[in-house]
């Protein structure tokens, strides 16, 4: 289910979770071309084991791997928080050793000429996984 703020046109809401499912892998690995068109210059991430990663840790991680994990989003929410902005959440579930790991995201999107960039991104574990 997807959810948003009365305001919001639906396809924002559409356009952004397809962003998020490229940014993500989605089963498919981003050329580091395309990384770089979504990835704000400024962005930075807190990944779910707490670390920080800058744009370009995430480019060179990213652009190292030979197979794209395959991961589920879903109950999509979207927030206006500035003029400049808006906040998406969602929950998402992917393998990781062996073991389904079920996820709370939450990505700050800005609006810009070429279209939206990811300014910042945060994964938490749900309680009683990891």
């Amino acid at each position: 289910m997807n959810r948003m703020q009365p305001d919001f046109p639906p396809e924002i809401l559409n356009r952004l979770a397809c962003l998020e499912a490229e940014f993500h892998h989605a089963g498919q690995l981003p050329a580091p071309d395309r990384l770089q068109a979504l990835l704000h210059p400024q962005f930075f991430e807190i990944a779910k084991s707490g670390r920080h990663y800058t744009r370009q840790m995430v480019i060179d991680y990213m652009s190292s791997l030979q197979q794209a994990p395959v991961a589920r989003s879903f109950d999509h929410t979207l927030r206006l928080c500035s003029a400049q902005g808006v906040w998406l959440t969602y929950q998402s579930e992917h393998t990781e050793q062996g073991s389904i790991v079920h996820c709370f995201r939450s990505s700050l999107w800005c609006p810009n000429d070429a279209g939206w960039q990811i300014v910042f991104h945060q994964a938490t574990i749900l309680q009683g996984e990891a």
